[in-house]
Protein backbone atom coordinates (compact mmCIF):
# COMPACT_ATOMS: atom_id res chain seq x y z
CA UNK A 1 0.00 0.00 0.00
CA UNK A 2 1.11 3.50 -0.79
CA UNK A 3 -0.34 6.63 0.80
CA UNK A 4 0.39 10.14 1.32
CA UNK A 5 1.97 10.54 4.66
CA UNK A 6 -1.18 11.84 6.85
CA UNK A 7 -3.30 9.81 4.58
CA UNK A 8 -1.00 6.63 5.91
CA UNK A 9 -1.19 8.10 9.90
CA UNK A 10 -4.93 8.67 9.61
CA UNK A 11 -5.16 4.64 8.23
CA UNK A 12 -3.24 3.61 10.53
CA UNK A 13 -5.16 4.99 13.67
CA UNK A 14 -8.39 3.85 11.61
CA UNK A 15 -7.10 0.34 11.77
CA UNK A 16 -6.09 0.43 15.43
CA UNK A 17 -9.71 1.50 16.44
CA UNK A 18 -11.12 -1.21 13.82
CA UNK A 19 -8.83 -4.27 12.85
CA UNK A 20 -10.64 -5.38 10.26
CA UNK A 21 -10.02 -2.52 8.13
CA UNK A 22 -8.64 -4.11 4.42
CA UNK A 23 -7.26 -2.06 1.21
CA UNK A 24 -8.69 -3.30 -1.87
CA UNK A 25 -5.46 -3.95 -3.35
CA UNK A 26 -2.00 -3.32 -3.54
CA UNK A 27 -0.77 -0.34 -5.46
CA UNK A 28 1.33 -1.98 -7.67
CA UNK A 29 -2.18 -3.40 -9.40
CA UNK A 30 -4.00 -1.63 -11.72
CA UNK A 31 -7.24 -1.38 -9.61
CA UNK A 32 -5.10 -0.39 -6.80
CA UNK A 33 -6.87 0.68 -3.24
CA UNK A 34 -4.71 3.35 -2.78
CA UNK A 35 -1.77 5.73 -4.47
CA UNK A 36 -2.74 4.90 -8.48
CA UNK A 37 -0.47 6.25 -11.13
CA UNK A 38 -1.72 8.25 -14.13
CA UNK A 39 -1.32 5.24 -16.07
CA UNK A 40 -3.33 3.26 -13.61
CA UNK A 41 -6.44 5.79 -12.73
CA UNK A 42 -7.13 6.25 -16.69
CA UNK A 43 -6.72 2.46 -17.01
CA UNK A 44 -9.60 2.23 -14.83
CA UNK A 45 -11.30 5.91 -15.91
CA UNK A 46 -11.38 4.59 -19.84
CA UNK A 47 -12.99 1.29 -18.91
CA UNK A 48 -15.64 2.89 -17.13
CA UNK A 49 -16.15 5.60 -19.46
CA UNK A 50 -16.17 2.83 -22.22
CA UNK A 51 -18.71 0.56 -20.33
CA UNK A 52 -15.88 -2.63 -20.33
CA UNK A 53 -17.10 -5.88 -18.79
CA UNK A 54 -16.59 -5.90 -15.00
CA UNK A 55 -15.84 -1.40 -14.51
CA UNK A 56 -16.51 0.69 -11.90
CA UNK A 57 -16.93 3.71 -11.20
CA UNK A 58 -13.70 5.35 -11.88
CA UNK A 59 -12.66 9.47 -11.65
CA UNK A 60 -10.82 11.21 -14.19
CA UNK A 61 -7.18 10.86 -14.04
CA UNK A 62 -6.52 14.24 -13.59
CA UNK A 63 -9.05 14.82 -10.94
CA UNK A 64 -8.79 12.33 -8.28
CA UNK A 65 -7.35 12.11 -5.29
CA UNK A 66 -5.92 8.42 -5.99
CA UNK A 67 -3.27 10.11 -7.73
CA UNK A 68 -1.98 12.31 -4.71
CA UNK A 69 -2.22 8.85 -2.49
CA UNK A 70 -4.86 11.09 -0.06
CA UNK A 71 -8.06 8.76 -1.13
CA UNK A 72 -8.32 4.85 0.05
CA UNK A 73 -10.79 1.96 -1.26
CA UNK A 74 -11.51 -0.39 1.43
CA UNK A 75 -12.56 -4.18 1.25
CA UNK A 76 -16.35 -4.21 2.00
CA UNK A 77 -17.08 -1.34 4.56
CA UNK A 78 -18.55 -2.70 7.63
CA UNK A 79 -20.22 0.07 9.90
CA UNK A 80 -17.69 -0.21 12.45
CA UNK A 81 -14.64 0.01 9.59
CA UNK A 82 -16.93 3.23 8.49
CA UNK A 83 -17.32 4.95 12.07
CA UNK A 84 -13.51 4.16 12.70
CA UNK A 85 -12.36 5.68 9.16
CA UNK A 86 -14.72 8.81 9.70
CA UNK A 87 -13.83 9.10 13.41
CA UNK A 88 -9.68 9.79 13.02
CA UNK A 89 -7.85 13.19 12.47
CA UNK A 90 -5.03 14.13 10.99
CA UNK A 91 -3.89 17.37 12.47
CA UNK A 92 -6.54 19.16 11.22
CA UNK A 93 -7.93 17.03 8.48
CA UNK A 94 -9.78 13.59 8.55
CA UNK A 95 -11.56 11.28 6.59
CA UNK A 96 -14.69 11.76 4.35
CA UNK A 97 -16.99 9.15 2.38
CA UNK A 98 -19.29 11.26 0.93
CA UNK A 99 -19.53 9.60 -2.91
CA UNK A 100 -22.66 7.64 -2.04
CA UNK A 101 -22.17 6.19 -5.79
CA UNK A 102 -18.71 4.74 -4.27
CA UNK A 103 -19.08 3.40 -0.49
CA UNK A 104 -15.56 1.50 -0.20
CA UNK A 105 -13.67 5.34 -1.08
CA UNK A 106 -12.52 7.52 1.45
CA UNK A 107 -10.52 11.16 0.41
CA UNK A 108 -8.27 12.49 3.40
CA UNK A 109 -9.38 16.31 3.86
CA UNK A 110 -10.94 16.62 0.58
CA UNK A 111 -14.75 16.38 0.27
CA UNK A 112 -16.10 13.79 -2.62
Amino acid sequence: MKLHAKAMVGLLKAMRKCPTIQVTQPYTSTYSGSYRTFTQQNTLYQNWIHHAPGSHLAANPCTTYHRTGRAVDLYEVTPAERAAMLSVRVDTVQFHDLLPQDPPHFCLGARG
